[in-house]
């Protein structure tokens, strides 16, 4: 359903529909994958820092998982994006921004 074609909103009120497109618009699917563990998060797009702070440690989560809860504290993790476009096609991330 695309909601921008529906200029009256709720109630006729047109701030309604663009509130909904812009929540829609900065909403993203991601993939974690760590070996073959996979998970499919829905994120909103933001500048907090914690926000991708709370990325890392899911993506931490499924690398103990992987290792059954023996991943040493030590241990650094770093997330990539997959960019077909690039000449490198792996992007490191260091913002939810970024995606």
């Amino acid at each position: 359903m695309n909601i921008a074609n529906n200029s009256s909103g709720i109630n006729g009120n047109t701030d309604d529909v663009t509130a909904m497109d812009t929540w829609e618009d900065r909403r993203i699917s991601i993939t974690l994958q760590y070996g073959s563990l996979k998970e499919v998060l829905v994120l909103e797009r933001s500048n907090n820092p914690q926000q991708f702070e709370s990325l890392c440690q899911r993506a931490r989560q499924m690398a103990e998982k992987h290792y059954d809860g023996k991943l040493a504290n030590s241990c650094e993790l770093h997330l990539f994006r997959h960019d077909y476009n690039s000449p490198n096609m792996l992007q490191h991330l260091t913002s939810v921004t970024q995606l």
